[in-house]
């Protein structure tokens, strides 16, 4: 049985072609409608060709034991033996576009080095992190954590996906023609691969741990948080700066950002 998600895909397709084909005659419909699905089997096709990066989502994993990679107080480690797995480790050698080396793919290290010393700079980190999330915490701070997390299943984004979205409205808002859809979204996917493809690479060359775990381990042992988020390197931050960046390059304007991607998914799932 096709999956629900994929029925409404089907669903939005037929919209779209219903829509497209009262506007020009058939031959220009069936030709074009022809054209892309040509382009997008030769991408796909194409695609299969990244052992690390396609069907990468059936294992997440890899048979990848974080035992092996623990070398020091301070490398990351599940909060406990059934706690989570380390995801994507081999996502750094997916193919890249604009970085050649492993030189090129890795981000800016940890600017304070790992203490449990109460007056550390590390220390003091952790404790900003608590101070967003207590039982005090505004509702609305809650849920902006929550918005950009993409954890929450069925309902918010993974971060490649969002910043498509928020780049089809801007489109609208900018009311940008054809050319500079397509050039942009060129843009944009590039800047999104390559900005996960250096912010994993990275995550397993410094290989922090959560936040999460650090205040349980040395601070707070019953400490709940809202979501295990932030985390050194952080995936939603690079993406969002090379995406928000390349739009802003294009559109040669700033980015109005607004923010209807949930209104979006709630349609989806109503």
């Amino acid at each position: 049985m096709k999956p629900e998600l994929f029925i409404k895909i089907d669903q939005l397709k037929v919209k779209n072609e219903n829509n497209y084909s009262a506007t020009v005659n058939k031959v220009v419909f069936d030709r074009s409608r022809a054209h892309g699905e040509a382009v997008a089997s030769a991408i796909w096709e194409w695609s299969k060709t990244d052992t690390y990066g396609h069907d990468a989502y059936k294992d997440p994993f890899k048979g990848y034991d974080w035992k092996v990679a623990y070398k020091k107080e301070g490398d990351w480690k599940p909060l406990d033996e059934v706690g989570g797995r380390a995801m994507f480790p081999y996502w750094g050698k997916v193919r890249s576009y604009t970085l050649k080396s492993d030189a090129d793919k890795l981000c800016s290290k940890p600017y304070t080095p790992y203490s449990t010393a109460t007056t550390s700079n590390y220390y003091a980190q952790a404790l900003e992190v608590m101070s967003h999330n207590t039982p005090q915490q505004p509702y609305e701070s809650k849920w902006i954590g929550e918005f950009w997390s993409d954890d929450l299943t069925e309902l918010t984004f993974s971060p490649p996906s969002r910043w498509i979205a928020i780049a089809n409205q801007v489109y609208q808002n900018e009311n940008s023609n054809l050319e500079t859809v397509v050039y942009a979204n060129a843009k944009v996917g590039l800047a999104i691969n390559d900005a996960g493809v250096g912010c994993w690479f990275s995550k397993y060359v410094y290989n922090v741990e959560r936040p999460f775990t650090y205040i349980r381990n040395h601070i707070k042992p019953d400490w709940i948080t809202n979501l295990s988020n932030p985390l050194e390197t952080t995936n939603n931050t690079n993406i969002t700066h090379h995406s928000q960046h390349s739009l802003q390059v294009m559109l040669l304007s700033e980015v109005l950002l607004l923010k209807l991607c949930q209104v979006f998914m709630a349609i989806i799932i109503l």
